[in-house]
């Protein structure tokens, strides 16, 4: 029997195929070179760079790809500026587009360190709707607009906290015999926002998928709390298709990089969808901007979008 995920995949006649990539780049000090190698070894399309601090630029002209500052993305497509400063527009195909957040939250309170050394979880939870539940708040009413609405939807991040989906009852023994029900991916769930890896793999026990840490120049302490942080989220018109970890060579890698530039591993996932055309009638808050971000050039180019260096 089919499952509802198979029949979405064989009725997108029209759909295409993306790879999306998250990536904590570790302050902007690693080497672009390494950086650059591990988004090519990747295959990626559009990347959502954290700790970029500048090199950005520098990393599009190694690439050859569009970039846009403001919300730290390189992408092989063109990119359009949204009304909205929470998200901007992916050109995949000609008029036809896919919307694109990229996060970085505070690295405190953090969670898993708060667990290890004793703090009660209701009170983690706690934390976590005073400060990154906050820092969410927009995106949240934005990206789920989108994704009801059928437009796709990606939202990439090194979101500093855990998912429920990873630290269930069934897998208390290896989160400090707890289970939390993590409010920002729990609410990026009811907006119909689904986390790729887990789309891909459903079972933390047998994938657990730490993408904190790969450590510092391999060296990694006895008492750290290995977790995964870094996601790439889906929603609207699209599907999960496969999603791998990117990092050193070790048990947590599927795509193993030598040497990696990063204390965080990276995470590409791959998707069928169909993108939305554009001029789209979503509503009067929400319009596609045809100003070009003409920073870079990019790989893809589109008749009658100029690009600029």
């Amino acid at each position: 029997m089919r499952n509802k995920r198979d029949s979405f995949v064989q009725g997108m006649e029209s759909g295409r195929n993306l790879k999306v990539m998250t990536f904590n780049i570790w302050r902007g000090s690693t080497s672009i070179v390494q950086v650059s190698e591990a988004i090519r070894t990747a295959e990626a399309d559009v990347i959502g760079i954290q700790e970029a601090d500048g090199q950005l630029p520098a990393l599009a002209h190694k690439l050859n790809y569009y970039y846009d500052e403001g919300h730290s993305i390189l992408s092989r497509y063109p990119l359009h500026q949204s009304a909205h400063k929470e998200f901007i527009w992916i050109e995949v195909a000609p008029d036809e587009v896919a919307a694109m957040s990229n996060v970085h939250l505070c690295h405190e309170p953090y969670g898993p360190y708060d667990i290890r050394d004793g703090l009660d979880a209701a009170v983690v939870v706690e934390n976590e709707n005073r400060i990154h539940m906050q820092e969410m708040n927009s995106r949240f009413h934005l990206l789920g607009q989108l994704a009801s609405q059928g437009v796709p939807v990606f939202l990439t991040g090194d979101f500093n906290v855990p998912s429920h989906l990873d630290w269930t009852d069934e897998a208390k023994s290896m989160h400090f015999g707890v289970a939390v029900e993590w409010p920002v991916s729990l609410r990026l769930e009811q907006l119909q926002l689904r986390d790729s890896y887990r789309d891909a793999y459903p079972d933390p026990f047998v994938r657990p998928a730490a993408t904190w840490t790969a450590g510092e120049n391999g060296r990694i302490a006895l008492d750290e709390v290995h977790d995964r942080i870094d996601f790439v989220y889906v929603g609207g018109a699209a599907v999960t298709i496969d999603s791998r970890i990117v990092g050193e060579r070790g048990p947590y890698t599927d795509i193993a990089i030598t040497p990696w530039p990063s204390d965080h591993r990276a995470v590409v996932s791959t998707f069928e969808l169909i993108p939305a055309r554009i001029p789209m009638d979503i509503g009067a808050s929400i319009q596609v901007s045809y100003e070009r971000i003409v920073q870079g050039k990019g790989t893809i180019e589109r008749a009658g979008i100029l690009n600029k260096e």
